[in-house]
């Protein structure tokens, strides 16, 4: 196992691919390092390590006081093989994007009040003829991000600024091959007041179609032009290493993602029926890190209420047996905050986005109706249960059809892990439980009586009442007002 991808590598690769592409293509300007810090939304140090990268490895020219220029030069049947190896992924994206996307939007359309309606049309008036194909663009993201800040959400704006890098692709001219971005200012600026108009007079039901239509028609155009260029290009394999749609910022460390690898064998039922977890060297071993990554690994598992570690005995598995044992909590740490502003993060984006989501999930089977249902009975059943969260998590790990929704959903989970801080939290911060139960209830009844209709719902008002419930006693703990997400 090794540490996740450090920040300035995951911008190295995805600023590779951009440039071998074809985005941005010999001889061009490349993008200034306060562009990339906005861009990307990451430090100064970071973007000058990767611009010495680029440089180092030949593909950037830099010269101080002067801006950098692309050095990497291919043919146009180069920059389009480079294109049709990564048409799984893109597509991919794309699908998932249609069923992520819009529902945020939409989400943040009925959250709207005049200073986002002034913003959204600063942005339409700022079209004009003489805009290029990526200002244009560049305009309908400033319109479409004012409807997600609503949410005073970190991760959902990362998601949708590694969204536009990530799915960037350059038309390549060949011969019958039509370009799938083509754009004209009058179109961008027709669409976006009609928007705006919808969003409006609340008509929010034709402002979402509109939305899933642009978002499943681009990616028909998109698949489309890839197999085209595939007919003029020799890509050769995809790459081994695919890379990920969406990359959250690395805030975890390496034993945190341990703790999350640990705890979906264990509420995947990997260890049902062993008294102890494998030994902390045999750990060491299967995952190829330090006795103190483990050792940090099991404590945090202990803090949840997983395991309980015996001196001298063993970590034995203790989900949803007893109560947890509560451990100090320095809630003014800003670590500790962050962590939480995190995970509350992660389950607004859950409570937001579940049914739209699971809509385009397999059929579950009566078998895997029962095994979920078995598990999240031998959860606990609290207001704030972590492990019943990890159930629901895992669910949508397994039935997701596609890698773009499966890698946020990982990354989300692993950082609905922070909660666990909130099991020392005084208990009359708590305000009643009812609606949790109520919430929880709902999604045994679809799985006892097989509702597979009800089930995604159900699950999605499940993660909003958790979130309410979370977010309630975040906001009377000693914290810093922006640590919290925005209500739902």
């Amino acid at each position: 196992m090794r540490q996740a991808d450090k920040l300035y590598e995951y911008l190295y690769r995805s600023l590779v691919s951009q440039i071998t592409c074809g985005v941005f293509p010999y001889g061009q300007k490349f993008p200034s390092q306060q562009q990339l810090c906005q861009w990307y939304n990451i430090g100064i140090t970071t973007v000058r390590r990767v611009m010495k990268m680029l440089g180092d490895q030949g593909y950037i020219r830099t010269a101080r006081g002067q801006a950098a220029v692309v050095t990497y030069q291919a043919s146009p049947k180069a920059y389009a093989a480079a294109l049709v190896r990564r048409r799984h992924e893109i597509i991919d994206g794309y699908k998932g994007l249609s069923l992520l996307m819009p529902v945020l939007y939409l989400e943040g359309a009925k959250r709207c009040r005049e200073s986002q309606f002034r913003e959204m049309q600063a942005a339409i008036d700022g079209i004009h003829e003489d805009l290029e194909l990526p200002d244009l663009y560049r305009q309908a993201d400033v319109f479409y991000r004012a409807l997600l800040r609503l949410f005073q959400n970190q991760l959902i704006m990362e998601l949708e600024l590694d969204m536009e890098h990530f799915l960037h692709i350059p038309y390549i001219s060949f011969p019958g091959v039509d370009d799938p971005f083509s754009l004209t200012a009058d179109r961008l600026r027709s669409h976006l007041q009609q928007a705006l108009k919808w969003i409006k007079e609340k008509q929010f039901s034709l402002f979402y179609e509109e939305i899933q239509s642009i978002y499943r028609e681009t990616g028909k155009r998109v698949e489309r032009y890839l197999d085209a260029l595939s007919r003029h290009a020799d890509a050769g394999p995809a790459p081994k290493q695919e890379q990920r749609w969406f990359r959250m910022r690395e805030r975890s460390e390496l034993y945190a993602h341990l703790a999350m690898q640990l705890l979906r064998r264990i509420v995947g039922g990997e260890f049902d029926g062993q008294t102890y977890l494998p030994s902390i060297p045999a750990l060491m071993e299967e995952y190829a890190v330090m006795k103190n990554t483990v050792c940090r690994s099991l404590s945090l598992l202990n803090t949840v209420g997983v395991v309980e570690t015996i001196d001298k005995k063993g970590t034995v598995l203790t989900m949803g047996q007893g109560e947890v044992s509560k451990k100090w909590v320095d809630f003014t740490s800003p670590v500790v905050q962050e962590r939480l502003s995190l995970c509350l993060g992660a389950l607004q984006i859950m409570a937001l986005t579940t049914s739209a989501c699971a809509a385009s999930f397999p059929v579950v089977s009566e078998a895997g109706i029962r095994l979920i249902e078995e598990k999240l009975y031998s959860a606990s059943h609290d207001r704030i249960s972590p492990i019943s969260v990890q159930i629901l998590m895992g669910c949508f790990l397994h039935l997701s059809p596609y890698h773009s929704l499966k890698s946020v959903y990982r990354q989300l989970d692993t950082l609905m892990l922070w909660g666990y801080y909130l099991q020392s939290a005084d208990e009359a911060l708590y305000s009643s439980t009812d609606h949790v139960f109520s919430a929880m209830e709902a999604v045994f009844a679809a799985l006892r009586q097989n509702n597979q209709a009800a089930l995604p719902q159900a699950v999605e008002n499940a993660f909003l009442q958790i979130y309410q419930d979370v977010r309630f006693v975040v906001s009377r703990l000693p914290l810093d007002a922006d640590v919290l997400p925005a209500p739902i």
